[in-house]
């Protein structure tokens, strides 16, 4: 009966110091997760006239967004609903304005915000000799991104990052928009062409500008 009393003292024991640990390691996750940065991601506004058969917005803004969650170091609120949210921006709710009031109610819960705009995307011929059609041409791809990060955790929101992103990338005769048919975002081959070499190494530039800036302004505050 002695020893049954000493199991069981040895079992209730183990199982108490097992709990205790748990229960450090639960709090201690719960607290490392707590600081990560809570972030929306506004889909992409294109304003260029290009010739693609595919949004520009969607893949730039879902390539972005899956960057980031590769990462971890985000919590990406739920895409469907932010882009639910921004379909009810009015023309007054200039993200890239003065006025920034608006950002605070408007995105409520949201700790940084991040808005970008695709301002060009535009195939140029680079002709070596001023006669001969552009087919017989290589081109550059010049992209230009805006980029904006607010910060809302304060009272009146703060810009942490305003930016004008630029890439230009060769894009060889044979894969000019005069010669070849592009082959569409999604599809096998397209991360291998000369564009969609060209816009992943643009996305990756614009991820590793919203994850600096903003573990940076997260940890000074």
């Amino acid at each position: 009966m002695l020893r049954f009393g000493y199991v069981l003292a040895a079992l209730l024991l183990t199982a108490g110091c097992r709990g205790q640990r748990d229960g450090d390691e639960t709090a201690y996750q719960s607290k490392n997760l707590g600081q990560k940065p809570v972030v929306a991601i506004v889909p992409m506004m294109d304003h260029t006239l290009n010739y693609l058969p595919w949004s520009l917005s969607e893949e730039f803004t879902l390539s972005i967004r899956h960057r980031l969650q590769q990462k971890d170091f985000f919590y990406l609120v739920d895409q469907q609903s932010v882009n639910e949210k921004t379909k009810q921006l009015s023309n007054g709710q200039n993200p890239f304005g003065k006025d920034l009031s608006w950002m605070k109610k408007f995105f409520f819960g949201n700790e940084f915000v991040v808005f970008m705009e695709l301002i060009e995307h535009t195939e140029v011929p680079v002709r070596a000799q001023k006669l001969g059609s552009s087919s017989n041409t290589n081109a550059e791809l010049n992209m230009t991104i805006r980029l904006e990060i607010v910060d809302l955790r304060e009272s009146t929101p703060r810009v942490v990052l305003q930016e004008l992103v630029q890439e230009s990338h060769f894009i060889p005769k044979p894969f000019t928009q005069s010669n070849f048919t592009q082959v569409a975002w999604g599809m096998d081959g397209f991360n291998v062409s000369p564009m969609g070499i060209a816009h992943a190494q643009m996305i990756k530039e614009i991820t590793l500008r919203i994850q600096d800036y903003i573990l940076i302004a997260k940890a000074n505050l």
